[in-house]
């Protein structure tokens, strides 16, 4: 069961984006740079500039002692902004590189390439990872059996203890009432207004009214979300 669902796991976060992705770029000419685009927004604004600066930030002893005993006030702060970070962030991309590409394929293929790209590294690249540990784990098992035998395997301690940390720590987060109350924030709320922002913002940027190409349901767009 628990193969069954690293195998669906990062086929939904690794393939099907791919997948799409390909699809588009084959299907309709010139979208591969937007959702390239997405996708280097997401590397430089997440891995080269915030988590570095918000690792460096909550190194300090201070802040991480601030840390220690305001929990609940640091998630919602670090949800609030991320999200509001971003967006600023890509609503800086659009105004520069693609203010007047305002179809709503070209929205589609933003949102593909930066949300996509977020998903394959955020889960794809830790269920891979998941799977190749338990992998060794359960051949450094087998080999350990004193008889040769394959049946019941003995994990040695060092492989033992990493497991009961890594267990231990996630039961702490699946039990912990405030961080899962702030993921669904983030994910199922304060994402979505700024989803909404980013999609007027790109509305506003776009060329005069004689050069856009309307579609039956208007020249509304969504860019995040995806």
């Amino acid at each position: 069961m628990l193969l069954f669902s690293q195998i669906f796991a990062l086929l939904c976060s690794v393939f099907v984006p791919a997948g799409a992705a390909i699809w588009i770029a084959l299907h309709y000419e010139g979208k591969w740079k937007i959702m390239l685009l997405g996708a280097l927004t997401y590397i430089i604004f997440n891995i080269a500039l915030f988590l570095p600066i918000v690792s460096m930030v909550t190194s300090f002893d201070p802040v991480s002692a601030w840390i220690s005993t305001h929990r609940a006030a640091w998630l919602l702060l670090i949800a609030l902004l991320t999200v509001v970070l971003a967006e600023l962030f890509r609503y800086l991309v659009i105004s520069l590189f693609i203010k007047y590409d305002t179809a709503s394929l070209d929205a589609v293929s933003f949102g593909l390439g930066y949300g996509g790209f977020q998903t394959a590294m955020s889960v794809g690249v830790n269920v891979l990872i998941s799977i190749i540990l338990s992998s060794y784990i359960a051949k450094e098992g087998g080999n350990s059996c004193p008889d040769g035998r394959r049946g019941r395997t003995t994990v040695p301690d060092r492989h033992a203890d990493r497991m009961d940390l890594s267990h231990h720590a996630g039961n702490q987060h699946k039990k912990d009432p405030v961080f899962l109350c702030m993921c669904r924030a983030r994910i199922c709320g304060i994402r979505l207004i700024f989803s909404r922002a980013e999609s007027m913002a790109l509305e506003y940027l776009g060329p005069p009214v004689d050069h856009v190409h309307f579609r039956p349901s208007g020249r509304h767009v969504h860019l995040a979300g995806i």
